[in-house]
């Protein structure tokens, strides 16, 4: 094989100068040939296209309950784990509710036993007793919801990230559904993209994707396809895929630009040659 490269670069060189020689009324100038060994290197094929990185989760945290916010506990762009406090709302009617409901629900349950009782001593109709038993399931239900109202009071987050720009501040009254602050998770991230239904046979899952983006020239990050759409779009005719990207250092943001090098296949121990020894015939 290497001879042959050789020799088809020195046969191109010389049928160049042969030509040069014709040209020139038939001396023949001498023949540089400059030679290059083959090398073994893995070489992959590419499929190129764009795409938009997004968030690895996002959402905007709203209250269930409606209430004063009593307190803010956090800071506009720090990282927050799971399940910690971010804002909390006045508990005190709550916790009346709560007071309340308990109350009733203890004695509901009074009158059941007794109701109980004297039924087992056939003192009192089996419908008196049922009515007891359900007033006390009724009280018991009151009672839960009473303690869920009062744990909403508390708004956690939903899944470690960064939580945004807050959109309220403390001592202001919120209804049920107002927007409070964004949460967004930047690690991992993901990227959407695009392909004609083409080249949907060379496309699947675990695949490897570089991504270079305008804010860092010179720069490629390297992702893994891990979703593919059921179904192609009818009105662009493409398929789309998703792949997720590592982002320790928080530097890539979603909405960014992205260009896109879907790898289909690769061969580890291809034979490249310098495109100079390529001679085009036709």
């Amino acid at each position: 094989m290497l001879r042959h490269v050789f020799i088809c670069a020195f046969a191109a060189a010389s049928a160049f100068n042969a030509a040069a020689a014709r040209a020139q009324g038939g001396q023949m100038p001498p023949t540089p040939v400059e030679v290059a060994a083959p090398k073994l290197q893995p070489l992959a094929s590419t499929l190129n296209t764009i795409g938009t990185l997004r968030a690895g989760e996002a959402v905007t945290i709203r209250p269930e309950v409606v209430g004063r916010i009593e307190s803010i506990l956090f800071e506009e762009g720090q990282k927050v784990q799971k399940g910690v406090v971010l804002f909390r709302l006045d508990p005190s009617l709550a916790r009346a509710d709560v007071a309340e409901a308990e109350a009733t629900a203890a004695n509901s349950a009074r009158e059941r036993k007794r109701a109980e009782e004297l039924l087992a001593r056939k003192l009192i109709a089996p419908a008196d007793a049922d009515g007891k038993r359900a007033a006390a399931t009724v009280a018991d239900a009151k009672l839960a919801s009473s303690r869920t109202r009062l744990a909403k009071t508390e708004i956690r987050a939903p899944f470690s990230g960064i939580a945004g720009l807050r959109k309220v501040s403390a001592g202001e009254y919120v209804n049920v559904g107002d927007a409070l602050v964004d949460l967004v998770q930047l690690d991992p991230l993901k990227l959407d993209f695009a392909l004609p239904e083409t080249q949907l046979g060379k496309v699947r899952e675990g695949q490897a994707v570089q991504v270079s983006l305008d804010a860092f020239p010179g720069q490629t990050f390297d992702g893994t396809v891990y979703a593919v759409a059921p179904q192609v779009d009818q009105a662009t005719r493409t398929v789309m895929l998703r792949a997720q990207l590592a982002n320790s250092d928080g530097r890539l943001k979603p909405g960014q630009f992205a260009r896109v090098a879907l790898e289909t296949s690769r061969k580890e121990n291809a034979l490249m040659i310098p495109e100079q020894a390529l001679w085009p015939q036709g």
